[in-house]
């Protein structure tokens, strides 16, 4: 993920911006984007269910269970917030064929994910967040990776998160929603969040819990018991409208 847009002075945020796509993909729209595909023929590429937009008349649609990984991947896909089975797309023509894909929520906006320039080739994203890519990138169950059983419980994001992962010629584009915004934590560098805006946070990023205030900040400030704390280092991404 590649943060090209608006640099706050303030708080060192970075707006996601206009995306630099790999070829073959295209995002277009300036908001709640179309991801378009380019198919050769026999080429495949997939998606969560319902995903699909518009495709050429030579592609055909096949659900696989668990994307292909038959039952296990199937279970690990549910935890992870998506459904049982993933839809390839094949180009049986013999010409070229293309396929569009957007994300199933409201004010949506598509964010895309090349493995190859994310440490380990896996990132940590909320449930549900996986929306389209090629077919050598899988979305499964993690453990969220909290510090403890308190920030494990009450750090707003659910005990088992989501991680796209995939080798380093690996596209994956995510699904969150209104405005994305970046920002690069320095080793030991922390910063508190909402709990319901967190996209997504690379493996190096530690997970953990502060208390929002005293009784009355508790009860009355809007952010319930608990903000969740990120340390770095590494990246993580926010979203400005939370849909879950």
């Amino acid at each position: 993920i590649e943060a090209t847009g608006d640099v706050s002075g303030v708080s060192g945020f970075q707006c996601l911006g206009q995306q630099h796509m790999p070829s073959g993909w295209d995002l277009f729209g300036d908001k709640y984007g179309i991801v378009a595909k380019t198919l050769q023929p026999g080429e495949v590429v997939k998606s969560e269910p319902g995903a699909m937009v518009f495709m050429s008349d030579n592609v055909e649609m096949s659900a696989k269970t668990g994307g292909g990984r038959g039952l296990k991947g199937a279970f690990s896909q549910a935890v992870a917030g998506e459904a049982l089975v993933t839809v390839d797309y094949r180009n049986n023509g013999p010409g070229v064929g293309h396929v569009g894909f957007t994300a199933n929520q409201p004010f949506s906006t598509v964010v895309p994910v090349q493995l190859g320039a994310v440490p380990g080739g896996a990132l940590n994203v909320k449930r549900g967040a996986y929306m389209a890519g090629t077919t050598d990138v899988h979305a499964s169950a993690k453990r969220l990776p909290a510090k403890n059983m308190l920030a494990c419980c009450c750090g707003g994001l659910p005990p088992v998160i989501q991680v796209v992962k995939g080798p380093p010629s690996g596209v994956a584009f995510l699904s969150a929603a209104g405005t994305v915004v970046s920002r690069q934590l320095q080793a030991g560098e922390a910063i508190q969040v909402d709990s319901d805006v967190i996209v997504g946070f690379e493996q190096s990023v530690q997970f953990d819990v502060k208390q929002t205030g005293d009784f009355v900040t508790v009860c009355c400030g809007g952010e319930g018991c608990f903000n969740t704390v990120l340390t770095g280092p590494g990246h993580v991404y926010l979203q400005s409208i939370s849909v879950d």
